[in-house]
Order: C-alpha cells, then sequence, then structure tokens
C-alpha cells in the first residue's frame, strides 16, 4: 500500500541545511500497524507528513497504492489528503468554536457531503466509541483523552485507509493512552485501517506488532515485535 523510494528531505540551505531523513526505503502493506520511534529529531515526524503529504520529500517518491502521489497536482493531492489518509496529532487540533459532531462533520462537509450524512456518519462514530453524550459538548469542556479520541473520529471521519498518528498519546495519562490504542487496534484490525504510528513510549510500541527505528534519518531496524497483542492483519 505505501512505499518509499530513496525518500530524502532537506530543511534550509548552505550553513542551516538541516538533513532531515536520507535515502529512506520503506513498504508498508495494507492492514500493518507499524510503530516508528527514534530520539528526538530523528525524523518520525517528518517521515509521517511526508507520507500523509502534509510535506513533500526533497528528493525520491512516495507511492500509495502503486501511484506515486509525488507527481499528484495540487487537486490530486488535495483529494488524497482528503479522503485516503486521515492524520491524528499529539495536540489534538480541535477547532475550539466547533462542538463535538461539528469537528467530526467538518472533514466531510470540506468533501462537500450533504449534511444530513455527514451528521449521520459523525453520530455513528460517536455511537461506536460511546462518546453521544458529548456530542454538543465544545474542546475546552472535554478532558485531554476525550479530545484525543475526538481527533481520531475526525480523522476516521471519511473512512481514510491510512492512518498516520504523531505522538497520539503523548499527552495522556496510561489509562486514556490504552482507550487511544485499543480504539486504534479496532481499527486496524476490523476495518483493516492501515496505521503508522510514532512515539516514545515503550508500553505503547510493545503493543504494535512491527517496528521501525529511525536515528538521524535513516532506518537502522525493522524487526517484528514478539510481545505485540496485535493479530497479523493483512500481512
Amino acid at each position: 500500500m505505501i512505499e518509499c523510494k530513496d525518500v530524502t528531505k532537506i530543511y534550509g540551505k548552505g550553513h542551516t541545511k538541516v538533513l532531515a531523513l536520507k535515502s529512506i526505503n520503506l513498504v508498508v502493506n495494507k492492514a500493518e500497524f507499524v510503530g516508528i520511534k527514534g530520539p528526538s529529531g530523528s525524523g518520525k515526524t517528518t517521515l509521517l507528513n511526508i507520507i500523509a503529504s502534509v510535506d513533500m520529500p526533497s528528493a525520491g517518491l512516495v507511492f500509495i497504492n502503486g501511484f506515486s502521489i509525488s507527481d499528484y497536482d495540487d487537486k490530486e493531492i488535495s483529494s488524497y489528503r482528503r479522503k485516503s489518509v486521515g492524520v491524528v496529532f499529539q495536540f489534538f487540533n480541535l477547532i475550539p468554536n466547533l462542538s463535538v459532531l461539528e469537528n467530526i462533520e467538518l472533514p466531510m462537509a470540506l468533501d462537500g457531503m450533504d449534511s444530513k450524512q455527514r451528521k449521520e456518519i459523525a453520530r455513528n462514530l460517536l455511537r461506536t466509541t460511546k462518546m453521544g453524550h458529548l456530542s454538543k459538548r465544545y474542546p475546552e469542556e472535554l478532558s485531554g483523552g476525550e479530545k484525543q479520541r475526538v481527533a481520531i473520529m475526525v480523522a476516521l471521519a471519511n473512512s481514510p485507509s491510512i492512518v498516520v498518528a504523531d505522538e497520539p498519546t503523548g499527552e495522556l495519562d496510561r489509562e486514556n493512552a490504552d482507550v487511544i490504542m485499543e480504539m486504534l487496534q479496532t481499527l486496524n484490525r476490523d476495518l483493516g485501517t492501515t496505521i503508522l504510528l510514532a512515539t516514545h513510549d515503550e508500553y505503547i510500541l510493545n503493543q504494535i506488532d512491527r517496528v521501525i527505528t529511525l536515528i538521524d534519518g535513516e532506518i537502522v531496524k525493522d524487526e517484528r515485535n514478539s510481545q505485540s497483542s496485535l493479530n497479523d492483519g493483512g500481512k
């Protein structure tokens, strides 16, 4: 599903130049759940951003289902971001003046879906996660764990085939982190969604079946995790 070929990312020029990724070669199959670890500055976020087309590589190619997103025009990139990939951040990124229901509806509204259909999908997501009672609340009225669950539902609103999550449990206590991981595991197992999750947390990484280690922008290890509780998905 995802293939990176010699992906390199350089920020800045001259004396300020930073080589964030160095000739990354990576294949992720459909329905895999992949953890990405490494110290701060190792390139985890950069790699996720490039796969999500939030950023573009300086060199190399990224293929999604056999198509090079590097060759997409602006309209195709916009469509890919809206329909094929969901992004979950550490700091939630919810719109403060929209209710929970309206936040979940927003990606569908931007994609032109009619109001009745998007409300039904948003309410179904809330019911599935037992958060229907929070639909009219605003982000400031939610706990950190509740905000992150809503952020995941926003990412899922357009039924993406890929979800990239950048430190999604980083601001949460262990109980709420477990809830978030359970949501992602269910998504991966039951819907076959391909998930890439960047984290420093070894407790979280031990629950993921494949873990990639980045150091200084290079993949130094790619291994199966014998401790993982996940099944083999679609691999």
